[in-house]
């Protein structure tokens, strides 16, 4: 996965695309004008602006907010930002002083603009609860009224009582005697009214726990299509013997060993990837010389290859993963050199034996062994290989993407890298998970930054360049972005495993739409699983000063945000810049984009079902799950091929492996690796099915 550098524009001339927005294209929400468009790589998903001041594109209301200062103090003036010192907004600017933000009307995303149309329309629970007992007061008023008014004469009788009194008429014994008769069966009545009340609670309270229990132990998602009668075909099997199993790895290893570093957008090692490029042709004479497989370089130092089936109708599909690597050096700690392939323990230690040349070379290596037992695919499909995708893929697939678009290319589905098998790694989860990720998380990187007169310590002011900016950065951190934990592609992962989980988590993951909220707070008391709750604000770099008896002019801060898929990259520069709340604190953002669009997991997705399949196949134990990647992939420039995007690669996870992406000591074992060849051998034959069958549900009524 991609690994987040230092930005700059890239030169090529052929990546750039026009700037118009195509319907709902996720760059028209930014409300700017770019001229370079050099600069926009991908006009649907990467928004790169040449000089993007997000202080200076906000646009405020005509009228300004009415502000109590200003009616005290006539002479206050309107600063540039709309911001006005008022005692109505809690949060606090640099000086401590109360402000209040004028806030304009931003475009928000469609996923965001549906999310708000089902709330609005939606009564929330607690407001139904509350409505149901109104109204069996007003009933049980209504009825107590009809069947007995004694309670209203009384009432006019005791008022009449007190009107004599006053005027110093005697009250006679009688009178008395119907007021204290009275009095008592209103306390009956409302006795009883107090245990309607209390009844009706407990039948509430007992109606929705009898619902979430029936949901909690019918729930399984995950029944479907296994169940269903598939397409028959005859799949060749693979079974790989012991000189079989030494060549695979000893190319596997031989790949690992050229050192395709990408060290930044503009920097890689390009003798590594010309190495990589003759190895490939050596290692998989077959895939290079058959007649069915169309290979070409773009750009250099990526391939394209396009196998043909013997069925054009059927819609094809692509296969990704990338040659570069991110840096490593053994001074940080790893047990073998990152380089050299180390065999320790039955595990191939290496830089990017996860990430992501297991995926490369078992989807050739799949295909090799496919084309030398005379394999024809009915259904034809792609292959490409990205070689800059630690460097955000503007070189390798971005011109990937449009060769393909030139060439009138249409997907059915894309599987990428990204998630993996899981044991161990969720808690109170019964058994290993394999999580198809059908949705990544956008992102953005903004720089903070505050310019004032430099000056001598000996002499400082009452507030500097880095106390001002210490302060905005402490009130992004204090001020979290709001939780969304149910809204976003994280829904479906727990309702897929939740009969994998024992009680009373079961119970909870399998009714969210009553504890989702109660979940969320749970999960976003961990930096790991706060992730999946939210949009995440991570302050990444923070630069000032160049003497320690300088007042520092300047100071810098960067931060990186992960978007959540129910957010947009618009709203969450509109709460960073309403967090901070200062006039001092300039806002730019430096590149980011949208999340990608959720893909599809149902019984009627192609591809989620075709990858769940082979998964099932070949680890029938396994709980199969959509879920969402935290990280970014090569496949977010693919997103106007295909409407279905998966990153899955069927590598196993123990607890502490995950580290090891992009950290010290990655691996991966022999065994895994040879599964992943298997996988990929299989799901290309599966793709030759015509249809999907129909599911089990539908004909059985379960």
């Amino acid at each position: 996965m991609e690994s987040r550098s230092s930005p700059s524009a890239c030169s090529d001339k052929e990546l750039s695309y026009s700037s118009k927005p195509e319907h709902w294209s996720r760059s028209s929400r930014l409300d700017k004008e770019v001229e370079d468009k050099d600069i926009i790589m991908d006009q649907a998903v990467y928004y790169t602006p040449k000089d993007c001041n997000c202080v200076k594109e906000i646009k405020h209301p005509q009228e300004p907010v009415k502000d109590i200062l200003r009616d005290i103090f006539p002479d206050t003036k309107t600063t540039p930002t709309g911001i006005y010192a008022t005692a109505r907004r809690p949060i606090k600017g640099a000086a401590q002083r109360p402000i209040q933000y004028s806030y304009p009307s931003t475009p928000v995303s469609p996923t965001t603009l549906e999310r708000r149309e089902v709330e609005r329309r939606l009564v929330p629970i607690y407001a139904q609860i509350l409505v149901f007992f109104t109204v069996v007061c007003v009933l049980y008023l209504i009825s107590v009224i009809v069947e007995d008014n004694s309670t209203v004469v009384a009432l006019l009788e005791s008022l009449n009582h007190w009107s004599d009194s006053a005027e110093g008429i005697p009250v006679l014994d009688q009178t008395q005697d119907k007021q204290h008769k009275a009095m008592t069966e209103s306390k009956i009545k409302i006795w009883k009214f107090l245990k309607i009340t209390v009844s009706s609670l407990l039948i509430t309270a007992l109606a929705l726990f009898t619902a979430a229990a029936i949901r909690t132990l019918s729930l399984d998602v995950n029944v479907g299509l296994q169940l269903a009668r598939w397409e028959k075909s005859n799949n060749i099997s693979l079974v790989i013997d012991q000189h079989q199993r030494e060549e695979l790895l000893a190319r596997f290893k031989e790949a690992v060993r050229i050192p395709t570093v990408s060290f930044s957008d503009t920097e890689s090692n390009t003798t590594a990837l010309r190495q990589f490029d003759t190895f490939l042709r050596k290692a998989f004479p077959k895939v290079f010389s058959s007649s069915l497989v169309h290979h070409e370089l773009v750009a250099n130092y990526s391939h394209l290859f396009r196998v043909q089936g013997s069925q054009p109708k059927l819609v094809p599909y692509l296969l990704l993963a990338h040659i570069d690597v991110v840096p490593a050096k053994e001074s940080d700690g790893w047990e073998a050199p990152p380089f050299a392939a180390k065999e320790i323990d039955d595990f191939i230690y290496g830089r990017g034996t996860i990430d992501d040349k297991c995926s490369l070379m078992g989807i050739l290596q799949a295909l090799e062994y496919l084309l030398i037992r005379g394999y024809a695919p009915r259904r034809g499909f792609y292959i490409g290989l990205g070689h800059d995708e630690e460097a955000r893929g503007f070189n390798g697939a971005m011109n990937i993407v449009r060769v393909m678009k030139e060439r009138g290319v249409k997907l059915s589905f894309i599987l990428d890298e990204g998630m993996a098998v899981v044991d161990g790694v969720i808690s109170g989860l019964d058994g290993p998970a394999a999580l198809i990720g059908i949705s990544e998380k956008g992102s953005a990187n903004v720089k903070l930054s505050v310019s004032m007169a430099p000056g001598h310590s000996s002499m400082p002011p009452r507030e500097s360049s880095i106390g001002i900016l210490a302060a905005a950065v402490k009130r992004l951190e204090d001020n979290p972005m709001p939780r969304l934990f149910g809204y976003g592609a994280e829904r479906e992962t727990f309702e897929h495993l939740a009969h994998k989980f024992g009680l009373p988590l079961k119970f909870i993951m399998s009714n969210l739409w009553l504890f989702s909220p109660l979940l969320g707070r749970v999960l976003e008391r961990k930096p790991l699983t706060n992730a999946f709750v939210r949009t995440t604000t991570a302050v990444t770099m923070f630069n000032a000063g160049v003497k320690v008896n300088i007042i520092p002019s300047l100071a810098e801060a960067h931060v990186n945000l992960r978007i959540h898929s129910a957010h947009s990259l618009q709203e969450v520069l509109d709460f960073i810049q309403d967090t901070v709340g200062d006039e001092r604190v300039k806002i730019e953002l430096i590149d980011g984009f949208d999340p990608l669009p959720i893909s599809s997991s149902d019984e009627q997705s192609f591809g989620f079902q075709i990858i769940k399949k082979t998964v099932l196949d070949m680890f029938p134990t396994l709980t199969v799950a959509p879920g969402i990647c935290i990280g970014n992939t090569d496949s977010r420039h693919f997103k106007d091929l295909a409407s279905d995007i998966y990153r899955f690669a069927p590598v196993w996870f123990k607890p502490g492996d995950v580290q090891r992406f992009h950290g010290i000591n990655e691996r991966i074992s022999k065994k895994s690796y040879e599964e992943l060849i298997v996988f990929y051998f299989n799901l290309i034959q599966n793709c030759d099915i015509q249809k999907l069958p129909e599911p089990h549900t539908s004909v059985h009524e379960l």
